[in-house]
């Protein structure tokens, strides 16, 4: 008996609604009521026509269908990046859903909308990636100390938090201290210390004198911190 073949189909989650798409699907959402999904009729913030997801080239991607509005993607270590207006007579504005998944996040005048997209079995996951994704940094950088762990995870714990809470933005010393109860001067030791170690190392970008967002973003895209290791924040700050 051959084994299973992988489903292509992907899952679209808005609030308690789920849509299940297969390929020759066009998936739309925006303020107009034609649109598979209407996120809201009367938030004129929401062009009629916002976005679309289809099944091209074999993978999902979203396309930004507004003249006037931006997306925001989220992808699935936590960075977020705009995807540009359509521009008559230039090639669509789009991106490929990763294989860990992507949030779209449509902002209105009232509300910011959270479309939550999942590979119903990803195509493309190697065993690295699985495991990095459900892993702590102990297991990923092993000569960190449980301090200077902290404090990184603190770091970066605004971009791992999920819609509404979700802030792609390093934390600041004085944040981090709140959010750990270590004192702000121990803070800046332990992340200039892991900073420099990498400098080291040959990890570009880390010269310049606020250091805290690359150092947040590769440690991200690395996958060296992921959303399991929020657990290690006091329970009260997570």
């Amino acid at each position: 008996m051959s084994e299973r073949e992988p489903s292509p189909d992907l899952l679209v989650s808005i609030v308690d609604e789920d849509h299940r798409l297969t390929p020759g699907t066009v998936f739309t959402f925006g303020r107009s009521e034609a649109c598979t999904v209407c996120l809201d009729p009367v938030d004129r913030g929401i062009s009629r026509l916002a976005g679309a997801i289809v099944y091209e080239q074999g993978g999902w991607w979203v396309v930004n269908r507004s003249e006037t509005r931006t997306l925001t993607l989220v992808d699935s270590v936590g960075l977020s990046g705009l995807l540009a207006v359509v521009r008559p007579g230039f090639p669509p504005s789009k991106r490929a859903i990763d294989p860990g998944g992507m949030r779209i996040l449509v902002k209105g005048s009232v509300w910011t909308h959270n479309l939550v997209c999942a590979h119903v079995d990803p195509l493309v996951q190697s065993s690295i990636t699985q495991d990095r994704s459900s892993a702590t940094t102990f297991r990923q950088l092993p000569n960190l100390t449980p301090a200077r762990r902290l404090v990184l995870v603190a770091l970066v714990s605004g971009y791992l938090r999920p819609h509404p809470w979700h802030d792609p933005n390093p934390l600041t010393y004085a944040e981090i201290s709140e959010v750990t109860g270590v004192p702000k001067p121990a803070v800046m030791r332990r992340i200039e210390t892991v900073r420099d170690q990498l400098r080291e190392a040959g990890v570009p970008g880390l010269e310049v004198l606020d250091a805290r967002r690359p150092l947040a973003e590769w440690l991200l895209s690395m996958r060296l911190i992921v959303e399991a290791d929020l657990a290690l924040l006091p329970e009260r700050r997570r």
